[in-house]
């Protein structure tokens, strides 16, 4: 007798999970690794004579790092599933700024065609998970065609009302519909439930490099939209998705302007020893890290032109916060994921102190690969004050967040 053919949605979304839980853990371990080899080959050139040859390894060096950086990227897009954030936004938008950054790598002779809809009715979510969707796709796509074919996509209003095909049901409703149609080589029948399942990948088979995961995390972002993904392939003649995205009728919201909270507010100045107001000759720095490596080369970086600057180091939040209670640093650089207390508890005991004791808030510079809470993501939006870097952080990019903050 025949065992049943497990349910192979429960067990892809299985997968999925597991594969988030496995790639949230070493995603912050792996950016810390990356930052090192993005930032130290700036410091170098800075430290010996020009040289053709040394500059090349650098480059090389900068160059793969940078490949890694990316396939991290992808597997924390696949840790931050169900983390959406709620914008309202057109789809034909993202679908045009996809294209446009990929534009310089598509081939002369592919031609993409567009079919997007006048009155696409909006979607909820996030800008940033749908545009790595439709990069997923489309890169794939170009990936089928090789140096010639046609890539179209669509979008178009539909209601659905029955269930879209390898689904046993859908939500009746209004749905956007984007559908991408290439002109590859196509997808065997045999891999079409495979290929959503994360680290399933044919391009060992062609020679090029693929990690497995673009499509599981097609799959899994558009599960958390609530949505349906599904395609049509035949063999040496291409292959065609279609994502549904349930619509939402509120409009767009227009940018506000936000009124800060207790937390947030600015202060006045009155502790008279602030870099910032001209009476600390130099600036008091804090590193806050758990990774003795990166408070070094974050040192290392400020000091190459901060000569004088003070530098302390925390090694997690309450650290941290006690040494800035103690010394009012002028700046703080703090990555938001530590072991006990994380960057976003600590940056509100730090304004509570400022408001204590009627210090002016300092400036933080939050470093993280991971996307923050939408919380502390609004007031990092809106505030000159504070900034985000995103590991792995090259060492220019580092310099010129402290420069700005130093100077305001």
């Amino acid at each position: 007798m025949k065992k049943p053919m497990p349910d192979i949605h429960c067990s892809m979304t299985e997968r999925l999970e597991i594969a988030g839980l496995v790639a949230g853990q070493i995603a912050h371990d792996f950016n810390n690794l990356l930052t090192p080899l993005l930032a130290y080959p700036d410091l170098i050139r800075h430290e010996i004579k020009p040289n053709p040859a040394v500059n090349e390894y650098l480059s090389i060096i900068e160059k793969t790092a940078t490949e890694m950086q990316h396939l991290t990227q992808k597997l924390l897009t696949l840790a931050r599933r169900g983390r959406l954030g709620n914008e309202v936004f057109c789809a034909n938008e993202v679908i045009v700024q996809v294209i446009q950054a990929l534009q310089a790598n598509i081939p002369h002779g592919i031609t993409v065609k567009y079919e997007l809809a006048d009155n696409l009715l909006n979607i909820a979510g996030s800008r940033a998970h749908l545009y790595s969707v439709l990069e997923n796709l489309c890169q794939n796509a170009l990936d089928a065609m090789g140096l010639s074919g046609t890539l179209t996509i669509k979008t178009e209003n539909v209601y659905l009302d029955a269930p879209v095909r390898s689904y046993g049901d859908v939500s009746v409703g209004e749905y956007v519909k984007i559908t991408l149609l290439d002109t590859g080589v196509g997808i065997p029948e045999d891999m079409r439930e495979a290929i959503f399942v994360p680290f399933f990948t044919t391009k060992s088979a062609t020679k090029k490099r693929g990690s497995g995961l673009g499509l599981s995390i097609v799959h899994g972002i558009v599960k958390d939209y609530r949505g349906y993904v599904d395609l049509d392939s035949i063999l040496g003649q291409g292959a065609t998705f279609y994502l549904y995205f349930p619509v939402v009728k509120e409009a767009p919201r227009a940018e506000t302007v936000r009124l800060l909270s207790k937390e947030t507010e600015c202060l006045p100045v009155v502790n008279d020893h602030l870099f910032g107001a001209g009476k600390r000759l130099v600036p008091r720095i804090l590193l806050v890290d758990d990774e003795p490596m990166i408070r070094k080369l974050f040192g290392m970086i400020i000091t190459s032109e901060f000569h004088e600057a003070l530098i302390d180091q925390a090694t997690d939040g309450v650290e941290a916060v006690e040494a800035f209670s103690k010394e009012c640093h002028d700046l703080i650089i703090m990555d938001l994921q530590m072991p006990g207390q994380d960057g976003r508890e600590s940056f509100f005991e730090i304004q509570r102190i400022c408001q204590n004791h009627q210090w002016s808030p300092p400036p933080i510079i939050f470093c993280t690969g991971f996307t923050p809470s939408e919380s502390l993501a609004e007031i990092i939006q809106n505030s000159s004050l504070h900034c985000l870097l995103r590991k792995p952080i090259k060492a220019e990019l580092l310099l010129e967040a402290v420069r700005r903050r130093l100077q305001k």
